[in-house]
């Protein structure tokens, strides 16, 4: 059986230049390495075999803080955080908050999975370290700092640290590279077989998808712009759920990214579910550097992927 995933791995190790002397393998799946205060772990799960391909998920992980403790104001704090996140979701487990980021590698598009893998993974990095400092000071938690075993405490950040100032920014300064021509390519390869006809907002295509009880909406932007990064192309996820009582808050957004992380959802996670007004929304937008041919296919079919299997497990919820 081919290893997909432990290829992407490979890769990822290779294209972020991991210092090995800040980095430990305690086995051949996974990689923990220290770019500066805060550990990042890169895991590749064993291949499966879906529906007669062959697939491994990948993930990469930086534990930010620790002493987590949540009431509404901060999650109020930690919802406009997750909104504008890139490449990673926001988990939060035993009062630790982790920024986790999952690729399934195939066969099929093993060269998009594994420079998206590492793309994702710098990317955590580099905006974990920039949060870390203020975030705690907000949430009135710890910064989750670290050492390695041997080589103690990382005096000088890894070149890593500062990708978005020495690459994302100046690519978002410029037009994105994203396009209606490849939007439309993107939509008809997943949804043309659906007979889903996009509706246009603007530069924006949406539809809603006929996947479960309550409404769930795909919107594509191939011309957005990001708040800090710039241009690039936005694919959004958007579930409203019938019959709730209450708006969804931000405890919700977290809990789907809980089950998400803990099932084999098949829907690379490469952006973050947060609460806005009636809806748990779940972004990715893609920066004009992460450009690859592609890219608007495989995320659009990930996050087609996601609103199914999250109307299933919000009405699983309900009924149980």
């Amino acid at each position: 059986m081919t290893d997909p995933g432990l290829e992407a791995l490979e890769h990822a190790v290779a294209a972020l230049q991991i210092d090995a002397a800040f980095a430990t393998r305690p086995d051949g799946r996974s990689v923990t390495w220290w770019p500066g205060r805060l550990a990042q772990r890169l895991v590749a799960d064993p291949p499966l075999v879906d529906a007669g391909t062959t697939v491994g998920r990948l993930r990469a992980e930086t534990v930010v803080l620790e002493g987590v403790d949540l009431d509404v104001r901060r999650g109020q704090v930690l919802s406009a955080m997750a909104a504008g996140l890139v490449f990673s979701a926001v988990l939060v487990d035993g009062g630790r908050l982790s920024l986790v980021a999952d690729v399934y590698a195939h066969p099929d598009a093993a060269d998009w999975c594994a420079r998206s893998f590492a793309f994702a993974a710098a990317m955590q990095a580099s905006q974990a370290a920039a949060m870390a400092g203020r975030l705690a000071g907000l949430l009135g938690a710890r910064v989750a700092e670290s050492a390695h075993p041997e080589a103690g405490p990382r005096t000088q950040d890894d070149e890593m640290l500062h990708l978005a100032e020495a690459l994302v920014r100046p690519r978002g300064s410029e037009p994105s590279p994203f396009d209606e021509k490849e939007l439309g390519t993107a939509w008809n390869g997943v949804f043309g077989p659906l007979g889903i006809a996009p509706r246009r907002d603007g530069p924006g295509w949406w539809a809603p998808l006929p996947v479960g009880e309550g409404e769930a909406i795909v919107l594509a932007n191939p011309q957005a712009r990001h708040p800090v990064f710039g241009s690039g192309a936005l694919v959004r996820a958007a579930l409203r759920v019938e019959g709730r009582e209450r708006a969804p808050r931000f405890e919700d957004a977290l809990a789907l990214t809980a089950a998400e992380c803990s099932t084999l959802t098949r829907a690379h996670l490469l952006g973050a579910w947060y609460p806005e007004q009636e809806r748990l929304v779940h972004d990715v937008f893609l920066p004009s550097a992460s450009w690859l041919p592609g890219s608007l296919g495989h995320v659009l079919f990930a996050q087609a992927l996601r609103l199914r299997w999250a109307c299933r497990r919000v009405a699983e919820q309900d009924t149980a």
